[in-house]
């Protein structure tokens, strides 16, 4: 009998992830829901971290917006990288993207 696809593991390294938002830190790097990299974590507030993006104005991400942490190092977002620029997310420049 072969095995049922619904009760595979969707995604291995998820179950070594998790979502605890005060783990991230600065340096990590970060990626959307679909795994495409967006850039890198600048600084951490309480609510929110700005988002070094590469040849584009850096974004403060709300913590909300955090999927999962893997690996203590690579921060998962709960958006495609191809939609991060019309979350309505703040610029560092005072902006909205």
């Amino acid at each position: 009998m072969a095995d049922n696809p619904r009760n595979a593991p969707r995604d291995a390294t998820r179950s070594e992830g998790t979502r605890s938002r005060a783990q991230v830190g600065p340096g990590m790097r970060v990626v959307g829901m679909d795994g495409k990299h967006v850039g890198q974590v600048k600084t951490v507030e309480e609510t929110r971290f700005a988002l070094d993006r590469p040849k584009a104005p850096d974004l403060y991400v709300p913590m909300d917006a955090v999927m999962e942490i893997r690996n203590g190092s690579l921060v998962v977002l709960r958006v495609p990288s191809h939609l991060i620029h019309v979350q309505g997310w703040p610029t560092a420049k005072g902006g909205y993207w």
